[in-house]
């Protein structure tokens, strides 16, 4: 048998060249286990990064719907405050300038029918008269004032408790939301089996010999079927 140098220097040696091209080239099997084996890759990373993501979105969400709903409250409390104190300012100047203009007519009217010698009696019954005016409208003011108070801080408490029952609201959805993760189920000792890049919910769906990837909450294994039952 004729030896030439290069099967003493080559790493691998044929006998003939079908044999070298087998050899040079991978088989079709292994190629379609390396394809399976970066798209379960590729499946995890993206698996993660949408896990990820979601998260955030969820939080984000929940932190600016929270924020919403309290700017919103405020504005209505601080809305319906002002508007209150509006009209009471408004109708007390109203009333006090209807008084005023009686007053002020009932003052022509005694001047024109009274004589001069019962002026001054009419004037200190007049001053009299708006003094305790004066008084009364202090008394009706400061009676509107606390009215306003006590609305004030009545509405304050129920924007307290809208806010309080909203927020935990928010914290049951966000809590069932997280419930329904596939990560929670998986920290809970479960696993999900892949073959390929599906996965498998039934014995019936694999065959001896097939290669799955079984993900747990901290890692994944690759095993082959052996046996079905």
């Amino acid at each position: 048998i004729d030896t030439t140098l290069i099967d003493y220097v080559s790493d691998q040696r044929a006998a003939t060249p079908s044999a070298a091209a087998e050899i040079a080239v991978p088989s079709k099997e292994e190629l379609y286990e390396d394809i399976k084996a970066h798209l379960a890759k590729i499946n995890d990373v993206f698996s993660a990064i949408l896990d990820r993501k979601r998260h955030q979105y969820v939080d984000r969400a929940a932190s600016q719907l929270e924020t919403s709903i309290k700017n919103y409250l405020d504005r209505k409390r601080d809305q319906s405050v002002d508007r209150a104190a509006s009209q009471l300012d408004s109708a007390i100047k109203n009333h006090l300038e209807r008084k005023r203009m009686m007053y002020d007519e009932r003052d022509r009217t005694l001047k024109s029918l009274y004589p001069t010698h019962h002026f001054d009696q009419v004037g200190k019954d007049l001053t009299i008269c708006r003094e305790q005016l004066n008084k009364a409208m202090e008394g009706f003011i400061g009676a509107r004032i606390r009215y306003a108070d006590d609305m004030r801080k009545a509405l304050d408490q129920s924007m307290d408790h809208v806010i309080r029952t909203d927020g935990a609201k928010l914290a049951e959805a966000s809590a069932a939301l997280d419930a329904l993760s596939p990560l929670k189920t998986l920290q809970r000792g479960y696993s999900i089996v892949y073959l390929g890049d599906r996965a498998v919910r039934s014995s019936s769906e694999l065959t001896l010999g097939d290669r799955l990837d079984i993900k747990f909450a901290d890692g994944q294994a690759k095993v082959r079927v052996e046996e079905i039952e």
